[in-house]
């Protein structure tokens, strides 16, 4: 997760390149992705999520969304290996 409300966060991820990932929940206030313009990195805004990347008063759906970033995260990884 990202704090992109901090200059310094803000700044260095305006600067990244698609070799970054950050990834955020909607529902949380310092997931500014707005912040990001112009930002090389793949941004990710989880739908509902709150800074935890959970869906308040729902572990079911929290689960679910916390697994489909661990595959977001997979999948970069695999491509990452793959290309070496």
């Amino acid at each position: 997760m990202d704090v992109t409300t901090h200059d310094a966060v803000a700044g260095a991820l305006t600067r990244a390149t698609d070799a970054h990932d950050a990834v955020g929940g909607a529902a949380d206030p310092l997931w500014q992705p707005q912040r990001l313009a112009g930002s090389g990195a793949r941004l990710q805004t989880v739908a509902g999520a709150d800074h935890a990347l959970e869906a308040a008063g729902d572990w079911r759906r929290s689960q679910r969304l916390q697994s489909d970033v661990l595959e977001l995260v997979d999948q970069r990884l695999r491509a990452l290996v793959a290309v070496r």
